[in-house]
Formats: C-alpha cells, structure tokens, sequence
C-alpha cells in the first residue's frame, strides 16, 4: 500500500471516529437532558403538592352546611343521639398518700356515650370540672368498695382561704326502681346538709366508693351512698361501657340520623375505592392506595400494561426502566393474609405463585409488602413478620427467592444491599425460635444485613406506661425525687430507642440508598412505629394535615396493627389486660419529639396530636374500631360509622390544628432524629394534663409554656399586615406614578 493511501485510509478513520464521538456526547446530551427534564418535572410536582398544602382549609362543612361537630366538653348536653341514662349524688375524691387533696359534693350523669361530674360548688375543683368528662368507652376497669365517708372540711378543700368554710354534706339517695335511671332526694340532701353546718363533728358514715380506671391508667374515685341500688348501676355501667357486640358501641349510634355524616358513608360492599361525596373534605376514602402508590412512582395502570406478559407466563425476566415494583391482587379474598390489605406491592420479578408460597413462611401470612418508595429511584421500605425458621432452621425458596429480588430491584448503587431492621432485641428473637419462629440466616439470603434493634415486646411497655401513670397520679415519693421516679419507668428510654430506630432506617435509604426490610414478631406493633416514623422523615408529604392522615391509614389501619385488642375498646381489664399496649400512643409521643425538633417542617401541632389520641379511645368514630380491614369491612364501618378524619377538619378545634409557623417548601428535607437522651423531652401536655395539682389548683402549673410561641405568632401576624399594607401602598404609588405621566404627556 503506498503511503497516499496510508494517508486518507487513516483521514477516513479519523472522520469516521470523529463522527462516533459526535454522536456519543449527542446521545449523552440528550440522555441527560431527558434526566433534567425528569428531575425538573418531579420537582414541579413536589412544589406543586407543596403549593397544595398550603392550601388547606379547615371547616369546610360550616362553610357550606353551617355544621360544626360537637365538642365534649363545650356541648355535653346536646350530643346527637347522646341520652342521658341515670344521675345522682356523688362526691368526688382525690387522695394521694392517704391524705385527701380533693373532696367535692355534686352530681355523678352517666349518657350512652360521657361520664361528668358537675360539682356543686366549683370552687371545691379550682382546676376546673373539665378533668371529670371523659368518654365512658375510656374506662377499662370498673370496681365498687365499701369505705368510710369523706367529708369536704377546710383541710381537704383547696378554696382561697378568704372564702368561708364548706360545711360538712351527707347524700340520701332513694333506691330506684330502674336501671336506666337513678335519681336522688333534694329535700333529704338539704336537711342532711343543714344537719352537718349545725355540727362540727360528724359520726363515720360507710359509703360505696366507686372507681374508674382509665385505658390510660387514670384512676378516679366517687363516693355514693349506701341507699343507691349498687348492682343495678354496676350491671348498668358494665353494659354501656363493656358493649357485648361491636354494633352496640356509640359510633354506630352517633352516626345513626346523622345531620351531615350521612353524605360521607361510603359503601364497600365490593371493596372498590370510592371518591368522597367532596373531594375537599376529608372521610373514609381520604386514602387511595392507588393514588398514594402513584404519588411515590408506581403507576398502576403503566405497571400492570407492562408486566402483564411477565406475571402471566410466570417468567422472570429482569425489568429495566421505571419502577420495579407492581401491584399485585394475590390477597384479593384475603386468602393468603387476613390481616393484610388487599391491594399490595411486591418486587416486578416476583409472581403470585411465589407470594403464596413466601406466606407459608412468614408468620401469619404476613409477606414482605412495599410500604413506601423513593420517588427518584427504585430504593424502598418493605415490611414483613418473622420468618418460621424454628429450632431446626427451616429454609424457604420462595422466601430467599422474594428477598432477593427485593435486592436487585433497587437500582440505585451497584452490589446493592437489603438490610433488614430486626425490631427485637437479638436475644428475644434467638428465643422465638423455640416458639417455632425466629429470624433470617444471613448465610442464606444473598447481599442482606440483619440489625436488631433492640426494642422491647408490647409486654414491656405496657409495664413502662402503668409505672408512669402511677408516678402522676397515686404518687408516692416526694417532689423532689420526680425526676428519679420518671427516669425509673423507662419511658423516656423507649422513646429513645425508638428515635435511635428511625435514625438507622432513614441513614441507610437515604445515605446508603440501600432498601430496607422491617419487620418485629408478628410486624404490626414496633414494625408500624418504625415505618412510619422513617417515612415522615424522608417524606414531606407525611408531615402534612392530610398527609400524616393517610399515613395512619396506610401503616396502621390496612397494614392491620390490632387496635381491638392493643386499645381494649370493649374489654374489660379485670379478665386481663395482656394483650392492651401503648403501641400508638407511643408512636404519637414520638412524633411529638419530631415537632419540637423541627417546629417548621410539620403542618400539624401538637393539639392535633391530642386530639387524634383522645379519639382513638372514644369510641365515637368508627376509624380505630377493628384490627384490620377483612374486620372493618365485616363490621360495615364504613357504611355505618362516621370518621374520625371528617371529625378533625371540622371541629371547634380544627384552626387550632394548623402550624402557622409550616414551610412548605421543606417537601424535599430529610430529617435525621436527634436520640440522644439529651434531646427527648416529657410530654406535659398530654401526660400531666389530668394530674392531681391540675386539678387542686386553679392554673395548670405544668403545661408546656407556649408564651413564646404566641409572641411568635403575634409578630408573624403583625408583619403579614405589615406586607399588605407596604403591597397596597406601593400600589398607590404606582398608581398615581401613572397619572402623572399621562398628565406629563
């Protein structure tokens, strides 16, 4: 070859390699290009949502049907459907190391749905008579004893000391012919009580003391005379508060002829999501699995298009692009979990066959579910039970197999790891393994990560949670040691650990960008705590009014956490309580601690918070009866309750729901818990608000001080009219800007 041709030989591979390049940094351009537009459409998506939220509106129901829901204590005489089933003389007692701080004369009114106390004179409750309504479905325990008469005497009563002295009062109670109704005798009570303001001494007198316990472990005692028929108000009380049958409890009275509820009772006859009669209030179809599954990147209707020819000729092939994720109807009839909801997701590659044979393995059914995803990427949270190794360490295929492909879904790093969250400390789970259960072999599972957790059983905090009730209420240590005392429950530790808990889930998704698999025992206690605290620190749409409800929906009511038997509604205490926990109380605790660490990037406060616990236990709203969606369908609660969520948007209180203080464009932040002991705070507000000195004095002396936040609100407030008037001064200005050039021209 001469050297001519060497020359444009090698021209012509120049060119052509020239070309190749041009052409590679073109397809580069445009792959990145299309990832910007991507990145620039979501982003929209997420202001947009953020946008959304701001747009809250609160009573929405007074604004168009001038409907405000009742409050318990503003109106407990005017409840719909609320009737009045015996009242008579009572006295109520508080004592605590055998001396009597509180002793005060009245009236004891028992409804189908409140127990009150109306005092005689209110100045024998300087806290307020507020402390003594209360739900009857609050109760858990009810007992009758005889003891000796307490009397209000200067020394018992906590008045000012210029007012006069309370005179001694004995009750007469006429016996009754009717339980549903007990009356007392006035004219008895007055001269009994002109009887006693003669005489400075009174003869010991036997009473039936009466005392309530409280789901929350709030003891409250009344005094009642002898002449009362006691069993009849016993069988009385014992039926209205420890219902028989689901249908007898006050939701399905309370929405009975509703006013308004009758336009959102939904009916899931064929357990299809149904749209709210208005999509701007909330109700029992605030939370659509679809929607929420598309929100996070797994479109249904896209997903199913493209996977049907996988699913159906059971091949696995690998899927690229997209989502890796699918929604699956393998538990439609509830055939493989009956605790699980119907609609689940599960990794692409995955088919049903092996769902039914992964159920098999895990306890009770309970399969890894997707419970979340990242937006962005393939990176996700499952949740699952123990798997049902034994002593002899069971293997499954199915479950290896599933576990697996959990890994490889995630496409976000190379030689991803699943790391599994092992709510249990290490030596409880070793222990379950004689019970038949257990935990996964890492030597098993491919490219997996077990870390326990260390969180105690339901055991072990229902014990922390009685401690700490006793230390508020029937105290029996001095001032000074409270903070020895409180420390000795544990509780504040749980809560640590817990926080401790989230930290890990949310450090690996979002740093390590691994997925995660959580799970405890039977994954519906510890294992919805942790879920749903890490989706509120990686997801700002949680942390939102609606937002934080449907959450609640998702990991809680259809991921069938047994609220039935963890709250006890309609159990009695007194034929055990083994089952009962602060599981969700716990949880709300914790999300409190995330509000005052990041006052900012939460839409609810802390009142929101208060409300939505009190209405777990009140029995007044059909969202928190039933175990898991097979019962609440079973029950028809959606049909013949209302919500508690219509209730939330729609009260006396809903303004006092909304943080003033939001910034809605913190959708995208990520919060890391602080855990250290240093940085959980006791939660006044909801534990000390029923203490004895709140109710012996006349200013709650406990409350968590807001002072700041009010002058806080006060100056936000102040510089919003500040920038309106500044808006339409500028206006005028340019206004008259104008004038003056048209006269100038």
């Amino acid at each position: 070859m001469s050297r001519r041709s060497m020359s444009q030989d090698l021209t012509r591979k120049n060119q052509d390699l020239r070309k190749a390049t041009e052409g590679l940094a073109k397809s580069k351009r445009k792959a990145t290009n299309v990832e910007d537009e991507r990145e620039r459409r979501d982003k929209a998506v997420e202001e947009e949502e953020g946008e959304e939220s701001t747009k809250l509106e609160m009573n929405i129901l007074a604004k168009k049907w001038s409907y405000v829901f009742e409050d318990e204590i503003l109106h407990r005489d005017s409840f719909h459907n609320d009737h009045k089933t015996s009242s008579f003389r009572a006295t109520y007692v508080l004592s605590r190391n055998n001396k009597v701080d509180v002793c005060s004369e009245g009236h004891l009114t028992v409804t189908n749905y409140l127990l009150f106390f109306e005092p005689d004179d209110d100045n024998t409750l300087p806290g307020g008579s507020h402390h003594l309504i209360f739900p009857l479905s609050y109760i858990c325990r009810l007992s009758v004893k005889e003891r000796p008469k307490v009397y209000p005497t200067k020394s018992t009563s906590t008045v000012n000391k210029d007012n006069a002295s309370i005179a001694s009062v004995s009750t007469s109670i006429l016996n009754t012919t009717s339980t549903s109704s007990i009356s007392t005798s006035s004219s008895n009570h007055n001269n009994n009580n002109n009887n006693n303001n003669n005489n400075n001494t009174t003869t010991p007198v036997d009473v039936f003391e009466l005392e309530f316990t409280t789901r929350r472990y709030r003891p409250v005692k009344f005094q009642v005379d002898k002449s009362l028929r006691i069993e009849a108000l016993m069988e009385m009380l014992r039926m209205l508060i420890f219902p028989s049958e689901v249908h007898l409890t006050f939701a399905f009275t309370y929405a009975r002829r509703h006013p308004i509820g009758h336009k959102f009772l939904v009916d899931r006859g064929d357990s299809k999501e149904k749209e709210s009669p208005d999509g701007e209030v909330w109700s029992w179809s605030t939370y659509n699995v679809y929607e929420e599954f598309k929100r996070m990147g797994v479109d249904y209707e896209r997903e199913t298009e493209s996977l049907q020819t996988t699913t159906n000729t059971g091949t696995n092939t690998n899927i690229t692009g997209g989502s890796r994720y699918r929604c699956t109807k393998v538990n439609t009839n509830y055939e493989i979990c009956d605790t699980y909801p119907q609609t689940l997701y599960v990794p692409a590659a995955v088919i049903d066959e092996d769902i039914k044979q992964v159920a098999l393995f895990r306890k009770k059914g309970r399969i890894p579910a997707m419970t979340w995803k990242e937006r962005h990427s393939n990176v996700a949270m499952f949740r699952c039970s123990q798997p049902q190794v034994g002593v002899t360490g069971q293997r499954s295929n199915a479950d290896e197999w599933m576990i697996e492909k959990i890994v490889e879904a995630n496409d976000s790093v190379r030689d991803s790891i699943l790391y599994v969250m092992d709510a249990r400390p290490k030596l409880n789970a070793q222990l379950n393994k004689a019970k038949g259960a257990g935990f996964e072999n890492a030597s098993f599972y491919k490219n997996i990560i077990i870390d326990f957790l260390n969180i105690p059983n339901i055991h072990v905090m229902r014990k922390s949670r009685q401690a700490l009730s006793r230390i508020i209420h029937t105290p029996k240590h001095k001032d000074k040691d409270w903070l020895v005392q409180l420390a000795n429950t544990e509780w504040l530790q749980y809560i640590r650990k817990l926080l401790k808990g989230t930290y890990k889930i949310v450090s690996v998704i979002k740093t390590q960008q691994c997925s995660v698999l959580c799970h405890c025992s039977d994954g519906w206690d510890r294992t919805s705590q942790l879920c749903c605290l890490a989706q509120l620190c990686m997801d700002g749409y949680y942390r939102t009014l609606k937002g934080f409800i449907v959450l609640i929906e998702k990991d809680w009511l259809y991921f069938g956490h047994q609220f039935d038997t963890r709250i006890g509604h309609r159990l009695d205490d007194a034929n055990g309580d083994d089952e009962r926990s602060p599981v969700f109380e716990q949880f709300i605790d914790c999300v409190w601690q995330l509000t005052q660490q990041f006052p900012t990037l939460f839409q609810f406060t802390p009142n929101f918070l208060l409300v939505l616990l009190d209405h777990v236990y009140s029995c007044r709203f059909g969202t928190f009866l039933g175990s898991c969606p097979k019962q609440r369908e079973q029950w028809s609660l959606h049909q013949h309750t209302l919500s508690l969520w219509t209730f939330l948007q729609n009260s006396h209180h809903s303004a006092s729901f909304v943080n003033c203080f939001y910034r809605p464009n913190t959708f995208r932040h990520t919060i890391f818990p602080l855990y250290h002991s240093k940085s959980i705070r006791f939660w006044n507000d909801c534990y000390l608000r029923h203490c004895p000195e709140h109710i012996m004095h006349i200013a709650p002396e406990f409350a968590q001080d807001s002072s700041q936040d009010k002058l806080l609100l006060q100056l936000k407030l102040e510089l919003e009219e500040a920038k309106k008037e500044n808006a339409l001064l500028l206006a005028k200005v340019r206004a008259n800007a104008h004038v003056v050039e048209q006269d100038m021209d």
